[in-house]
């Protein structure tokens, strides 16, 4: 968020964008216990399940009062649910519905305040603030389950991110973040002309340099971070921008090693550029256009949008983060056809 929770307001609140797996918009009878078929167990299941989602996540914002498409619902939820006021007790419900207690969650309450706004009297928007919680994995006591944020819903956590939830407090959390691709040159090594003269397969040498990004997820710092990639096929070159890594080996096995020469604080994200090399073959298809392939060790050919350059990452004492980058998943295929 741009904004403390101290300075939001009604327009500010309005003004968010749809939600992320940082905001969570929930209408009046997700909370509002006065409207007709809302019931208790109900609200505080999903309340339950979002803190829990949020604290495991690296923190949010859930949104009482507003619907989908971010307009105040029902003119808000009422400020009365219970005795004490809406606000005191979801202050209390939240501090009973993880396990363990999630420690800094605040509520703020946002009545009307001017003659044109889309609050209704004795109504309010509640905004509850879920912090980064250095006490995760939260578990929700309403149904024993750890829940998570992926592709902006809260969703159970499968054994593995809870494992890696329990380790960031311990390690940093460091990961290949995005990688984009720039097409440096695609240069003819050999053409096959068919009986007619013309040309309808041919084998190129394809320069591609790779902006690589390395993140750091977690709140402790990573002091010695490396990044190992090992393509199926092709070789890297020693890489660009050597004041921030610094190739370490190449091996004939196919292992490239880079080392950051800085740290990695929690919460940042440094990127470098790689040069890669490979051969490719490419055919004219009548019906599907130009096709993409590349050999093996055994000269068998492969579609190009599934090979992959496998990595991993090693940051300090952290567990070994591993992955794969297919060339189709960042564009190659796409950048192929569109050279000239």
């Amino acid at each position: 968020m741009s904004k403390s929770l101290s300075e939001w307001d009604e327009a500010y609140i309005l003004s968010l964008p749809k939600e992320s797996n940082d905001v969570e918009r929930k209408g009046a009878k997700l909370l509002d216990l006065t409207l007709e078929d809302v019931r208790e167990h109900r609200v505080l299941d999903e309340l339950a399940k979002q803190l829990s989602s949020f604290a495991n996540s690296h923190g949010g914002t859930i949104i009482y009062g507003l619907n989908n498409e971010g307009a105040v619902d029902n003119g808000g939820v009422s400020t009365k649910i219970k005795q004490g006021g809406t606000k005191e007790w979801l202050e209390r419900q939240i501090a009973a519905l993880t396990e363990y207690t999630i420690v800094g969650a605040r509520v703020e309450e946002f009545e009307r305040k001017a003659p044109d706004s889309r609050i209704g009297e004795g109504k309010a928007i509640y905004v509850v603030e879920v912090p980064d919680s250095d006490r995760a994995p939260h578990q929700s006591k309403r149904d024993s389950l750890y829940y998570v944020r992926l592709n902006s819903q809260s969703v159970p956590a499968p054994h593995w991110m809870l494992e890696d939830i329990r380790n960031r407090q311990r390690h940093p959390n460091v990961s290949l973040g995005d990688v984009k691709l720039e097409l440096s040159a695609i240069t003819p090594v050999e053409q096959d002309p068919d009986i007619y003269g013309v040309v309808d397969r041919s084998l190129h040498a394809v320069d591609v340099m790779l902006s690589l990004s390395i993140a750091n997820r977690g709140a402790l710092k990573s002091t010695d971070t490396f990044l190992l990639m090992k393509p199926k096929q092709g070789q890297f070159g020693q890489g660009f921008d050597r004041d921030i890594a610094t190739f370490v080996r190449g091996s004939k096995s196919g292992d490239y090693m880079w080392h950051l020469n800085q740290a990695l604080p929690p919460q940042s994200e440094i990127g470098f550029r790689a040069d890669y090399h490979f051969q490719t073959e490419v055919t004219f298809h009548p019906q599907f256009g130009k096709m993409w392939t590349i050999l093996d060790e055994e000269g068998a050919p492969s579609n190009l949008s599934d090979v992959a350059i496998e990595w991993t990452i090693f940051a300090d004492s952290a567990p070994v983060r591993t992955g794969r980058i297919t060339m189709g998943g960042i564009g190659l295929i796409e950048k192929l056809n569109q050279w000239r």
